[in-house]
């Protein structure tokens, strides 16, 4: 009996301690969760990663921003939040038992009226503008769409001032190029300019590198604009407009799967789907409404769409894959059977019977692998494919014309398939991230038809057609096959308010043999009152027998090898930011200098060579007036631009007489001043915009021959 009772007291007393021993392990562990939010839209925050500095600890919020942390004892710790998008949250707290706490990230941008600054030090500041898809709506005067909105920037004109191409710093438009996601757009515009062909509602925000650009864009020599698409998609949503000339529609669609987690189900975010198209209905309305109240018909009327289409899904936190499509049309015809194509009674009898038709279809895709295991490292594989086609056909059916002008047809396809593969890696903490990129880009140029070559045509007055020795045709029937390999290295250095990035872009074009390294280098500075320093510049080239820009029109070029140099140019930009509380006071000066630019003249080898040059320089002023999100109140800029732009053909003087004298450029805009103001209340926005420009480029005629 006393065996047993020492035994059960033994049991018990073992019992107690392991009981205790348990209940002290449970004590040290504790568990904080909740959810990250965004203080802009009060919604939750997914993909953030939660940071606990001393405990080592770590978790991602999943569906609905929620995490959950295991912390080994209670204390003080340094919490640390990261969201891309978002200003990084630090700050100490002091943990003393399990419990739920909720945080809030901030947006790294502040809306203005048409400018956004991202709070990001990788991207640079200098000779960079940002619009968001809030100030493209916002612009006034661009119908709306976002190419438009850029003219409302400094030193950004068009061709033909309300229709055209994007003309940046006094520039050719030949030298710029356009990028949606890393892909390159070639046919970025609809009906002469009015319409960009990706819908406003499918971009996040426009890029625009005035000049002097980082090294990871590799063929400009001017301006890059860089369209980036919206890349979160928390809700099903859409959006319509029905106008004059076109409908737009835009559907969005988010993935998501059901899973367990914690005993509960929760919805988790897998991707997301959009499409989104616009289609022109000129055709359709205008002839009609014409003939009833003109009592004639109507020769001409343009018919265009487009259509985006975005997919994306996330197999895990650290992989994914999206799929970006986009395509566009452009068709007009001209008939004029027996009238005036001029006002008035008087008429040329040569185009009594003239007609002409073009037609230009753009399809691009490509597909996006992402891999990222941590935020320090990060890999992207690239590869897509832009098929373009061209046509022009123009006949004038009268006996009065020459041969050259009856039955012309040019047919063009550019056809270009890339591989890119990008990747970044933060190698020392926040002080040093290293990028590299690399791709192999093929060219497949086909070519039918005819090739307009002058002869007499003096290349600058309206030509002759009745003259047949003015032009010639030259006919074409070819595939002209390139091939790049290029890539980039630089690195990002940041210390407290100092930024270096030095970089360099290499670049082999295998039919010419021409290998080229461009060195390009950014430092800024900025200062604990927002005051920004910043210097950038380097080298930029581009191969002619590449540019699709110009193969559009003389598809010759293609074809020839290494006597053909690449276009080069160096830039400089040196700026100046301030802020202060919602203005920034900005200025920057500019020297961009091109040679080896590229001159026709059937009297030169090949019938082009690289003799021209250009300098164009200047100064931009900039005073803007921001608001935050969804408050009431004034905003936006004025800004002024100080440009000249000069030219020189670089040709024999038997060829051109001024070929060694510098001349007012067709780009150079020598005054631009530009007003833009509005004010936001609610849903509501009124907006206005002006601008005078002055100075239309001409050499004064001092002499004539008749």
């Amino acid at each position: 009996m006393r065996l047993n009772r020492t035994a059960c007291i033994l049991f018990f007393t073992a019992l107690c301690l392991f009981l205790c021993g348990s209940f002290a392990v449970s004590a040290q562990e504790i568990i904080m969760e909740g959810t990250v939010y965004n203080t802009g839209d009060k919604k939750p925050v997914d993909f953030a990663t939660v940071i606990l500095l001393e405990a080592r600890v770590k978790a991602r919020t999943a569906g609905k921003g929620r995490y959950r942390l295991v912390v080994p004892q209670a204390g003080k710790y340094t919490l640390i939040i990261r969201s891309t998008g978002f200003k990084m949250l630090k700050t100490t707290i002091d943990i003393t038992r399990s419990g739920t706490r909720d945080f809030w990230l901030q947006p790294v941008r502040i809306t203005g009226g048409a400018l956004t600054i991202v709070g990001e030090r990788d991207i640079q500041k200098v000779s960079r503008y940002t619009l968001s898809v809030r100030d493209l709506k916002e612009v006034p005067a661009s119908l709306g769409d976002s190419l438009n909105a850029l003219t409302a920037l400094p030193g950004v004109i068009k061709t033909a001032g309300f229709f055209g191409n994007l003309v940046i710093r006094g520039a050719p438009e030949s030298s710029n190029r356009y990028y949606v996601d890393n892909m390159p757009l070639y046919n970025p515009q609809h009906y002469g300019g009015l319409h960009s062909v990706i819908a406003n509602e499918l971009m996040s925000e426009i890029d625009l590198y005035s000049s002097a650009f980082p090294a990871q864009f590799g063929g400009p020599t001017a301006a890059v604009i860089n369209i980036n698409t919206l890349d979160d998609v928390r809700e099903f949503g859409g959006w319509a407009d029905l106008g004059l000339i076109s409908a737009t529609a835009l559907v969005k669609i988010p993935l998501t799967k059901t899973v367990l987690k914690d005993e509960n189900f929760v919805k988790e975010n897998k991707g997301y789907v959009v499409v989104s198209g616009r289609y022109g209905y000129l055709s359709l309305v205008i002839p009609s409404f014409y003939e009833l109240v003109m009592n004639e018909r109507l020769n001409a009327v343009p018919e265009y769409w487009d259509y985006q289409v975005k997919v994306k899904y996330y197999f895990n936190n650290e992989h994914s894959l999206t799929l970006l499509a986009f395509g566009s049309r452009d068709y007009i015809r001209f008939t004029n059977r027996g009238g005036s194509i001029f006002e008035g009674n008087e008429f040329d009898p040569l185009f009594q019977s003239f007609s002409f038709k073009t037609d230009l279809m753009s399809f691009t895709q490509g597909v996006t692998y992402r891999f990222e295991p941590t935020k320090r490292f990060n890999n992207e594989l690239l590869f897509y494919a832009s098929l373009n086609d061209s046509s022009l056909y123009t006949n004038i059916d009268s006996t009065l014309a020459a041969s050259w002008t009856k039955g012309y047809n040019n047919r063009s396809k550019p056809n270009i398939y890339g591989f890119k593969d990008t990747l970044r890696f933060k190698w020392l903490k926040d002080i040093a991230e290293l990028r590299i990129g690399a791709d192999i880009i093929f060219y497949d140029f086909v070519y039918k038809g005819y090739s307009f070559i002058p002869n007499e045509w003096d290349g600058y007055s309206i030509p002759d057609f009745a003259n047949e020795y003015e032009f010639y045709l030259r006919p074409m029937d070819n595939t002209t096959l390139n091939m790049t390999i290029g890539g980039y290295v630089e690195n990002k250095f940041a210390y407290k308010g100092l930024t270096v990035t030095p970089g360099v872009h290499l670049n082999y074009l295998e039919r010419s043999g021409h290998f080229i390294a461009d060195p390009r280098l950014l430092i800024s500075y900025e200062f604990e009152s927002e005051t920004t320093l910043s210097l950038a510049g380097g080298l930029y080239s581009s191969f002619y027998q590449t540019n699709p820009y110009i193969f559009a029109y003389d598809q010759f070029i293609t074809e020839i090898g290494p006597c053909l140099k690449p276009e080069r140019a160096a830039h400089g930009t040196i700026g100046i930011e301030q802020k202060i509380f919602l203005f920034t006071i900005r200025a920057e000066g500019f020297f961009n200098y091109f040679w080896d630019v590229g001159v026709q003249d059937i009297r030169v080898q090949n019938q082009f060579d690289n003799s021209a040059e250009i300098t164009a320089y200047g100064a931009e002023f900039l005073l803007r007036l921001d608001r935050t999100e969804k408050t009431a109140g004034f905003f936006g800029w004025i800004n002024y631009t100080f440009t000249q732009s000069k030219y020189r053909s670089g040709l024999p003087q038997w060829i051109d007489e001024y070929g060694d004298t510098y001349i007012d450029y067709d780009y150079e805009l020598e005054h631009a001043l530009k007003l833009v103001l509005g004010y936001t209340f609610g849903k509501h926005t009124i907006s206005g915009k002006f601008q005078v420009y002055t100075s239309f480029p001409y050499t004064p005629i001092s002499d004539s021959e008749q």
